[in-house]
């Protein structure tokens, strides 16, 4: 069983990591008058994702996406396009779970 420390100094480098994570991020949205402040609410329409995933690939989505979701199902297919599950691993399931706001975990391919 973990000891209460050892549990804070997990939380503690956990956060680092997300904070270092954003930082990351940021800088690069930055060169599209975007920022994100939470991964989980501020990705989970699926515009400013895309929006990083152009950035970080130099590739232009080709794919029709919603600029401006206004429901669930919306956000939903902005993350289902065929293009993000290609470079991100997000497929299937995993883009309802990034609408709802939970944890994204971003595993970039090339």
């Amino acid at each position: 069983m973990a000891t209460s420390s050892a549990v804070v100094n997990s939380k503690k480098w956990e956060d680092a990591q997300e904070k270092a994570f954003t930082n990351w991020v940021n800088s690069l949205l930055k060169k599209v008058g975007k920022r994100v402040d939470n991964m989980s609410t501020d990705f989970n329409d699926g515009v400013t994702f895309i929006q990083f995933l152009e950035l970080l690939s130099n590739k232009k989505c080709k794919h029709k996406y919603n600029p401006e979701p206004k429901d669930k199902i919306n956000k939903i297919q902005n993350l289902h396009i065929e293009w993000i599950p290609r470079w991100s691993g997000i497929s299937g399931d995993g883009s309802e779970a990034v609408v709802r706001q939970r944890r994204i975990v971003c595993v970039v391919r090339s």
